[in-house]
């Protein structure tokens, strides 16, 4: 049993990206407490290691699961979610 899941790795699943590279080819990180503060404001509470395996579970289960909107190109054969 996990007992504790990182604020990147939640953030990941939530849809954020901590770490970047900018325009000028520096790497970039978003500090901790913005990245709590940024999935928190998500819905996905993260304050404690309990709330953090518990978000990073359901967000696994949210993600996937079948999306509720496809789109396609026309003439372009749709493969449907199961």
């Amino acid at each position: 049993m996990t007992t504790d899941v990182s604020i990147d790795e939640l953030a990941r699943l939530a849809g954020l990206e901590p770490d970047w590279i900018d325009a000028a080819g520096v790497a970039r990180r978003v500090d901790d407490d913005a990245l709590v503060a940024l999935v928190d404001a998500l819905g996905w509470p993260c304050g404690t290691p309990i709330e953090r395996v518990d978000s990073a579970a359901a967000l696994a289960d949210a993600n996937g699961a079948t999306p509720r909107l496809v789109t396609g190109d026309a003439g372009v054969p749709l493969p449907l979610p199961r």
